[in-house]
């Protein structure tokens, strides 16, 4: 009879529990529904139109880096002139940095390898 009764009561904790689950899930739903999805703003920055041998050309605009210029581990300056003519990534983070920092190193990383594979 014990038993029994054990059983009954761990049902019906089973049945209020998923109903608050259940609760707490539509809630949620409910609550993201009316946030606009926020986005990191990514290139390409917009889109212009020039005239080539007399036609219209649309031609995607990128965000571009200012000049800059940084000593590398080397203790010798690096500039955008040193990488003029050049395809490259910039990733400007700090070394102390405890949160996106390291994650994102890992990532331009994985980027380097897989180029650096293609061109082989």
């Amino acid at each position: 009879m014990t038993t029994v009764n054990i059983d009954l009561k761990s049902g019906a904790m089973k049945k209020e529990t998923l109903k608050c689950l259940l609760l707490l899930a539509v809630v949620g739903i409910v609550c993201s529904c009316g946030q606009t999805a926020r986005r990191l703003p990514l290139i390409p920055d917009g889109v212009k139109q020039t005239m080539v041998d007399g036609k219209p050309v649309i031609d995607t605009v990128y965000k571009t880096i200012s000049d800059f210029g940084f000593l590398n581990q080397d203790s010798i300056m690096v500039t955008n002139k040193d990488f003029d003519g050049k395809i490259y990534v910039a990733d400007f983070f700090f070394t102390s940095c405890p949160t996106i920092c390291p994650i994102m190193h890992r990532n331009l990383l994985k980027v380097y390898e897989n180029i650096r594979a293609i061109r082989r």
